[in-house]
């Protein structure tokens, strides 16, 4: 259903690097293959950005069923159409505060506080927004049935 699932999160120099990693390995589900990059911002302050990908179709099942446990699925279906883009990703951001806490919240449009994002690049013959589109929804709606 996905090539791959991306994730990653911002640490500014005022956050506790220990804490985003564990959220972002909570929105994850596995600390396994996190990297970090290191940046240094306008005022000189360092910035890491903390990433990892889940590339096997057992990784992606688990983060969506982990999703639908958490009753997050409803909320995505609700606005399909303005988180699925045409190079065929579904875009999804989190409450960085609320993982923090280990729960699974969207993102308000306009964040106030940090957010981690999430990219899964759908997979779908031939690659087109409807094909992609129809598919990713049969796969979201479908998740109950799996479980």
């Amino acid at each position: 259903m996905f090539h791959r699932i991306d994730i990653s999160v911002l640490c500014q120099s005022t956050e506790d690097p220990v804490k985003v990693k564990e959220a972002l390995t909570f929105i994850s589900g596995s600390p396994e293959g996190m990297s970090e990059q290191g940046f240094t911002g306008t005022s000189k302050n360092r910035i890491s950005l903390f990433s990892c990908h889940l590339t096997k179709q057992r990784e992606h099942d688990a983060f969506f069923k982990r999703l639908n446990e958490a009753g997050v699925i409803r909320d995505i279906l609700a606005d399909l159409l303005d988180r699925f883009d045409e190079e065929m990703f579904l875009n999804l951001r989190f409450n960085k505060q609320e993982a923090y806490l280990q729960r699974f919240v969207l993102a308000a449009k306009e964040p106030k506080g940090g957010v981690i994002d999430v990219r899964c690049r759908v997979k779908a013959y031939p690659a087109k927004f409807d094909v992609g589109l129809k598919a990713l929804n049969e796969y979201l709606e479908g998740l109950d049935a799996r479980s």
